[in-house]
Parts: C-alpha cells; structure tokens; sequence
C-alpha cells in the first residue's frame, strides 16, 4: 500500500515536470524571432533608406549590404539574429579636388582685369572653394567671383566709377592786366569779366597818352589775347 501511494507521488511529479518542459517550449517558440532570411534584410534596407542594393553577404551572422543611394556607395550591417541594423557607412572615397595657389588666381584676375586688386578672400560652398576678389580700375571697381578648381570666372558685378570733375583754373585779374600792358601800353582803366557760349574773358580798358582808349580781350583760362579794339 505505501509503495503504491508512492509511485502515484512519482507519476504525479513526473507528468508536472512533462507540462513545464511542454509549457516552455511553447513560450520559446512563440517568443523567440525567426533569424531574418536574406529577402527579409534587403527588404528591411529598402524600406529604411531605399536607394538599389547592389549586393549582400552574410558574414557571421551579420548581413552586410552594399547599397547605392544618390549616386554614392553605402554599407549597412544587420544582424541576422535580432534584426538590428547597425547603422549606415559612407563607402564613398573622399576625392580632393586640386585647387589653384593664391598666387595663380591673382594672375588670373589681372590678365582679364588689369588694375589694382584691393580685396582677395577665400571662401567654401557646398563643399567647393572659391575666391571673391575686388578689382579697381581707372573707370570701374570689379567684384569677381572665382573657382579654386580651375580659375573660372563664375561671377562678375562692375561699377562705373565717378570721375571727378577738372577744375579749369583762371588767370586772376592781376596776371590778364600784366598780360594786357605788354600788347597795349598805358593806364588801365576798367576790368570786366565775361562770359560768352562758354567760354569766360577779360575785357581791359586802357587809356594811352595820346587820349586813344583800347580794350584788350583775353582768354581767362589761357591768357591768350583774343583782340584789341580802339576808340577815341
């Protein structure tokens, strides 16, 4: 009789440790993720970055995946386990573009615009240099805009410069007399400037001794004696 009741204690253990083991595979099954196939890699690269996939490796457990995306060439590693992908790399090698000495660019500048460089600054855009240069002429002031690359001019401003108005200078009054008694001797009498379709003259009277009077035109700019008139 307690032989009996103890192999009915057995059985009872045994078949309770049979629906834990049953129990757990179930919960295995149902909570551990297939590993991703090669379809569902290149369909989860797809749907993160689109862009064409160029090719794809498995490499211990990783999937690692060349893509191409606006013209450039990307890697994107993803674990074959538990899906995580490990983030984009540029695979793209970096090109440096050759760029002109200051020196050559100033040659440049001059030979199109000869004057007076007043300003020269590099600058970067969009990942391209350039030099922004200010030229003065005798007429203009210049701004250009040119690439490092190649010393293309690839933007050019002109400002007209204003020129400053020549003073004419006159002889003075004193200066047009002296010149006056040297063509006419005698006294002077009256000074009269005047002014006629541009251009402005001195007009000097001189009494002589012989009571004749003349008058002496003459050129305020040059000091050349225009005419002499007589009267009584």
């Amino acid at each position: 009789m307690r032989n009996k009741k103890i192999r009915n204690i057995l059985v009872a253990i045994g078949a309770v440790v049979l629906f834990v083991v049953a129990i757990w595979q179930i919960l295995a099954s149902t909570t551990t993720a297939a590993p991703l196939t090669e379809t569902d890699a290149k369909k989860l690269t797809q749907e993160m970055y689109s862009g064409e996939i160029v090719d794809i490796h498995l490499i211990n457990n990783v999937y690692q995946i060349t893509l191409a995306l606006d013209s450039k060439i990307y890697e994107i590693k993803i674990d074959r386990k538990t899906g995580e992908v490990f983030g984009i790399s540029d695979k793209n090698p970096e090109q440096k573009v050759k760029e002109m000495p200051e020196a050559e660019i100033k040659n440049v500048i001059l030979q199109h615009y000869p004057g007076k460089i007043n300003k020269l600054e590099r600058t970067v855009e969009r990942e391209q240099v350039f030099y922004n240069a200010m030229i003065q002429t005798k007429e203009r002031q210049i701004a250009l805009k040119i690439s490092a690359a190649n010393g293309a001019i690839v933007h050019k401003e002109a400002k007209v410069l204003k020129q400053p108005k020549e003073t004419v200078k006159r002889i003075s009054e004193t200066q047009a007399i002296k010149i006056a008694l040297k063509t006419v001797s005698g006294k002077v009498d009256e000074v009269d400037i005047e002014r006629s379709d541009g251009l402005v003259y001195y007009l000097i009277e001189i009494d002589r001794a012989n009571d004749q009077e003349a008058t002496v035109q003459i050129n305020a700019i040059t000091g050349e004696v225009m005419s002499v008139s007589w009267g009584d």
